[in-house]
Protein backbone atom coordinates (compact mmCIF):
# COMPACT_ATOMS: atom_id res chain seq x y z
CA UNK A 1 0.00 0.00 0.00
CA UNK A 2 1.42 3.43 -1.16
CA UNK A 3 1.65 5.74 2.06
CA UNK A 4 3.30 8.44 -0.19
CA UNK A 5 2.39 8.07 -4.18
CA UNK A 6 4.14 10.05 -6.27
CA UNK A 7 2.75 12.87 -8.46
CA UNK A 8 3.30 13.84 -11.86
CA UNK A 9 6.06 16.13 -12.13
CA UNK A 10 7.44 18.80 -14.70
CA UNK A 11 11.39 20.15 -14.56
CA UNK A 12 13.18 22.76 -16.80
CA UNK A 13 16.52 21.81 -18.02
CA UNK A 14 19.03 22.58 -15.84
CA UNK A 15 17.03 22.17 -12.90
CA UNK A 16 17.22 19.44 -9.67
CA UNK A 17 14.45 16.96 -9.62
CA UNK A 18 13.59 14.90 -6.40
CA UNK A 19 10.55 12.61 -6.40
CA UNK A 20 9.99 10.67 -3.36
CA UNK A 21 7.35 7.61 -2.65
CA UNK A 22 7.16 5.38 0.14
CA UNK A 23 4.77 1.71 0.71
CA UNK A 24 4.44 -0.46 3.07
CA UNK A 25 3.41 -4.27 3.41
CA UNK A 26 4.28 -7.44 4.70
CA UNK A 27 7.04 -8.40 3.12
CA UNK A 28 8.33 -4.91 3.09
CA UNK A 29 7.89 -3.85 -0.50
CA UNK A 30 10.86 -3.34 -2.80
CA UNK A 31 10.68 0.37 -4.45
CA UNK A 32 11.44 0.38 -8.00
CA UNK A 33 11.84 3.49 -10.53
CA UNK A 34 11.86 2.38 -14.68
CA UNK A 35 12.35 4.82 -17.70
CA UNK A 36 10.06 4.64 -19.96
CA UNK A 37 6.26 4.16 -21.08
CA UNK A 38 5.73 0.12 -20.74
CA UNK A 39 8.37 -2.84 -21.35
CA UNK A 40 8.03 -2.67 -24.64
CA UNK A 41 9.60 0.46 -25.52
CA UNK A 42 13.35 0.92 -26.34
CA UNK A 43 14.15 2.91 -23.51
CA UNK A 44 12.40 0.71 -20.89
CA UNK A 45 14.69 0.43 -18.18
CA UNK A 46 14.96 0.03 -14.25
CA UNK A 47 16.58 2.58 -12.31
CA UNK A 48 18.74 1.78 -9.10
CA UNK A 49 18.31 3.52 -6.10
CA UNK A 50 19.87 3.58 -2.37
CA UNK A 51 16.31 4.83 -1.27
CA UNK A 52 12.98 5.49 -2.59
CA UNK A 53 13.71 9.05 -3.77
CA UNK A 54 14.05 9.82 -7.78
CA UNK A 55 16.77 12.54 -8.03
CA UNK A 56 17.89 14.56 -10.86
CA UNK A 57 20.92 17.53 -9.89
CA UNK A 58 20.33 18.48 -13.17
CA UNK A 59 17.99 18.01 -15.41
CA UNK A 60 19.25 17.23 -19.21
CA UNK A 61 17.37 15.96 -22.34
CA UNK A 62 18.93 12.91 -21.69
CA UNK A 63 16.54 12.62 -18.57
CA UNK A 64 14.00 13.73 -20.25
CA UNK A 65 11.09 10.93 -20.51
CA UNK A 66 8.52 8.89 -19.23
CA UNK A 67 9.20 7.48 -15.65
CA UNK A 68 6.88 5.02 -13.56
CA UNK A 69 7.44 2.96 -9.84
CA UNK A 70 6.16 0.34 -8.56
CA UNK A 71 6.50 -2.09 -5.61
Amino acid sequence: MWTFEPQDTNVMLGNPISINCEANGYPRPTITWFKGKNKASKEFQAILLKNNTLTVNFATTDDEGFYTVSY
